[in-house]
């Protein structure tokens, strides 16, 4: 999610990079957001081992991905009547969706469904993301409040801020992140 996720956010101007060059995305894209992913998910698994947090293996379920699918929707058609949030609301859309389409084929190929077992082992993955998204915004969020190296337009609440930092940043752009590489483990370890 951290590669197309930050190629779509920089397209829809929610953020951008304002002193970057070619070589500086070369690394960004090849080498810091995978590494950055990886980072994320050992954090992921660390905090379930030190609280001794289990996640259990669940049956699909159709009609949760296809909630996820309808929300994904939804959040398209309040982006276009709503302009003036047109880019986050399109954003996080596409987050949804992408999750859903992807959901729907393990379905049918692998009998296994990311979103329903998030659903179901709702209160750990709740704990699990929470920690390891705002462990890791803080982080790498609050040098750039002084470095600059990217810069945040079009977010809701940008004026409402935590350590300087626009809080719709914190609560959902973080939160994110940490799905792609978990869920490309989790397929792994279900199959």
């Amino acid at each position: 999610m951290g590669i197309v996720g930050d190629l779509f956010g920089i397209f829809l101007g929610l953020w951008k990079y304002p002193n970057y060059n070619l070589v500086n995305y070369f690394l960004l894209y090849l080498i810091t957001y995978p590494l950055a992913g990886f980072c994320m998910l050992y954090t992921f698994l660390i905090f379930q081992k030190l609280l001794k947090l289990t996640i259990k293996k669940t049956k699909p379920n159709k009609s949760v991905v296809f909630s996820f699918l309808i929300i994904g929707f939804l959040l398209f058609l309040v982006s276009v009547i709503f302009k003036t949030l047109f880019s986050f609301f399109l954003f996080a859309s596409l987050i949804f969706v992408v999750l859903s389409v992807r959901d729907i084929l393990m379905i049918k190929k692998n009998n296994y469904s990311y979103l329903s077992e998030i659903v179901q082992n709702k209160r750990t993955y709740f704990i699990l993301f929470f920690t390891t998204a705002y462990l890791h915004a803080i982080i790498h969020e609050f040098p750039n409040v002084f470095a600059k190296e990217w810069i945040y337009f079009n977010f809701p609440l940008m004026n409402l801020t935590l350590f300087s930092i626009p809080i719709s940043v914190l609560f959902f752009s973080w939160l994110v992140l940490i799905i792609g590489p978990h869920a490309i483990y989790r397929k792994r370890t279900h199959i």
